[in-house]
């Protein structure tokens, strides 16, 4: 959907937005019980990340970049899912790159979530705001 409308749309966005969240389904396989007991605090209001880091000490975005650190992917597309939550606490060091990429995989899950969360009204909210400003 958003692909037309931006000229610096990188390929490897497309599925760096897929990907993104691949540290879930590796913390649901390592300790299903444990991620049942984030889905418990995630619907007493916590953010996922904030439910992961209270669970397992680490959150997704952390598990997935680590996974990914272990193959053969260009760095930027590693950055990019370590990242993905971080954008307000972004380390100096970061290329100007990754930090546009980042700002990009927040608006594509802001989309989705206007979709597929129980909070759609609030999350198209945001994703108009955050295209608003930042698009």
């Amino acid at each position: 959907l958003l692909f037309n409308h931006f000229e610096k749309y990188r390929s490897h966005l497309h599925i760096s937005s897929y990907l993104m969240d691949f540290g879930i389904v590796v913390l649901y396989l390592i300790h299903p019980e444990g991620y049942l007991n984030v889905l418990k605090l995630r619907k007493m209001g916590k953010s996922i990340c904030e439910a992961e880091r209270e669970v397992f000490g680490v959150d997704h975005a952390i598990i997935g970049g680590e996974y990914f650190e272990n193959y053969s992917f260009p760095r930027r597309f590693v950055l990019d899912i370590y990242y993905h939550h971080r954008l307000s606490a972004l380390p100096e060091e970061i290329p100007q790159e990754v930090f546009q990429d980042i700002k990009f995989l927040n608006l594509i899950d802001l989309g989705v979530g206007s979709y597929f969360s129980d909070e759609r009204e609030e999350k198209y909210q945001k994703f108009k705001e955050y295209a608003q400003s930042n698009f």
